[in-house]
């Protein structure tokens, strides 16, 4: 249901047509947030980005994390980790707004594009969704909608003003098996 209702909003877009907003792009392992309004854009393939929306103060952000988590206790906050990236947009947020009923989450990325690099059966993409889920549940935050777990890459521009993503499917990703 969540998917149907996001492919449904699937569109092709021109970035000049949004050239008018503030605008952040996000590198794996980076997260951002601000109560103005702005168009976040980042890039995914197996990562996955968590997008924020507070609906009473219409403001949000996003992260882009790399891996589920780690064993080096060195990079116990580094936002390429899943379990950080999401704690840490969610631990800014609620600085403006306590209210955790107040907030609606949306999931992307997560997909299978990485299998010539001998990763493929690793599943992280599978791991970085589960995470994802896993932590909002614990924070009782609600998933509006989810799309992940595809053989493609993505672009995202997530409107933190109005809790909107455009979603682009990548052609050409790294898959070299032909499916």
């Amino acid at each position: 249901m969540w998917r149907l209702s996001l492919l449904l909003n699937l569109i092709f877009i021109n970035d000049m047509e949004y050239a008018e907003y503030n605008s952040k792009f996000l590198f794996p392992g980076e997260l951002f947030f601000s109560p103005e309004p702005y168009k976040i854009t980042t890039l995914l393939g197996s990562c996955v980005s968590v997008v924020l929306f507070n609906t009473k103060y219409k403001c949000g952000g996003m992260n882009h994390y790399l891996l589920p988590d780690t064993v080096d206790v060195a990079n116990k906050t580094d936002n390429k980790y899943g379990v950080y990236a999401i704690n840490n947009l969610i631990n800014q947020m609620l600085k403006v707004d306590s209210n955790i009923s107040n907030y609606e989450a949306k999931i992307f990325g997560g997909n299978r594009v990485i299998n010539n690099v001998g990763l493929y059966e690793y599943d992280i993409g599978g791991k970085n969704i589960a995470l994802a889920k896993k932590m909002l549940k614990q924070f009782g935050i609600f998933i509006s909608c989810e799309y992940v777990d595809n053989d493609f890459g993505i672009k995202i521009h997530y409107f933190n003003f109005t809790g909107r993503v455009l979603v682009a499917k990548i052609q050409n990703s790294l898959r070299t098996d032909n499916k």
